[in-house]
């Protein structure tokens, strides 16, 4: 085609009047209201002592940090080195940490003297009199170190970002969202959206479990797991077991009502009764310590014998005639059993063990 039909052409095309309706909208996405805030190091210490500042909100994790990254911490403080931003959620009255809660933990820590710089972490470089030297800050308190290094420590300004308001979806989303160059499993992914997850969490400190879990167990989350595995054996509709795929989506949306709360916990009771009374009873005791499947069975089995109004004694009996075997078995019951498989995460196979436990509990109830 010839150049002067081709610019005849495009010209034809550009002085088309577009139809209203084909008009291309304008896209601006609305990003959050935010404030930049500079904060110092003795600023975020007090406001972390006095509860103005709390980390341990549903989505962050427990203090995981070892002394040693404490120290170097401490140390990368006092040299002067930048480090990440400090993300926040106004709320209230309060500032909920949404990212940086190892930070504030370990300075809160240190200039309240609750901890030392660990034994192997290297000096740092001062200047002493016009000379340059090594000065040696392992094994030492924030009390310990010069006036001068403590001065400089406290008064080290850090980047803030505050939020305002965020929903719990949008709090978990700005999680995933800056900590996506650090891997989180599907089993955290799930379990950061579960709405009610600080109840969870909360009675997962209660003797009933925290006095018997071990610390590996604990280590896995799996004491915040039994409270939030119970809650959906106990309180999810036949309808949410039988159709959704994945137990942990229900309690995405369903929250624990106060009832529900105060249910669960004279629920703990009655388990930290159980093993009271069936300390002599090892071998049982620990196939149900040993197991998270049991240890959510033993609690939902626990909030039906309190909706029955049965007695701790009565429930124990009742959970020791069914567990109590004298071989490798699980139970006395095969469906149980075999509902116990590799497979028991399965809602199926949840509303299985479901429909069997809440028999033992009925078992000659009117």
């Amino acid at each position: 085609m010839p150049a002067a039909r081709t610019k005849a052409k495009a010209k034809e095309k550009s002085n088309m009047i577009v139809p209203e309706h084909v008009v291309k909208p304008v896209y601006v996405v609305i990003e959050p209201e935010s404030s930049k805030v500079d904060m110092s190091v003795s600023s975020v210490a007090n406001k972390f002592k006095n509860r103005t500042i709390i980390t341990d909100i549903l989505e962050q994790r427990g203090d995981v940090w070892h002394p040693i990254v404490k120290g170097m911490f401490i140390r990368a403080l006092i040299r002067g080195v930048q480090i990440p931003p400090l993300y926040f959620n106004k709320a209230e009255k309060t500032s909920e940490a949404l990212d940086g809660q190892q930070r504030i933990r370990t300075i809160s820590g240190f200039i309240h003297g609750e901890f030392s710089i660990h034994k192997d972490v290297p000096p740092i470089r001062v200047e002493k009199d016009g000379v340059a030297e090594d000065f040696v800050i392992a094994r030492l308190y924030f009390k310990d170190l010069p006036t001068d290094i403590q001065d400089k420590l406290k008064s080290t300004v850090l980047l803030s970002f505050t939020f305002f308001n965020m929903t719990h979806e949008e709090k978990v989303n700005f999680f995933i969202e800056i900590n996506s160059n650090k891997p989180i499993s599907p089993a955290d992914f799930s379990r950061i959206r579960i709405c009610s997850r600080h109840i969870f969490i909360k009675l997962a400190k209660l003797p009933g479990i925290a006095s018997v879990l071990k610390d590996s167990k604990k280590k896995k989350l799996e004491d915040e797991d039994i409270p939030a595995d119970a809650a959906i054996m106990a309180y999810a509709s036949n309808h949410s077991l039988m159709n959704d795929k994945n137990g942990r989506h229900i309690l995405w949306t369903q929250e624990i009502t106060p009832e529900q709360e105060e249910e669960m916990t004279k629920a703990l009771d009655y388990m930290k009764t159980f093993f009271v009374i069936m300390a002599d009873m090892k071998k049982m005791s620990n196939k149900i310590k040993n197991r998270k499947t049991h240890m959510v069975s033993l609690m939902y089995m626990a909030i039906i014998a309190i909706q029955r109004c049965i007695s701790a004694e009565d429930f124990a009996e009742r959970v020791k005639g069914f567990f109590n075997t004298n071989d490798d078995r699980a139970s006395h019951d095969e469906g149980y059993n075999n509902a116990c498989s590799a497979a028991s995460a399965k809602l199926l196979s949840v509303s299985i063990r479901r429909d069997i436990l809440r028999n033992v509990i009925y078992r000659d109830i009117g």
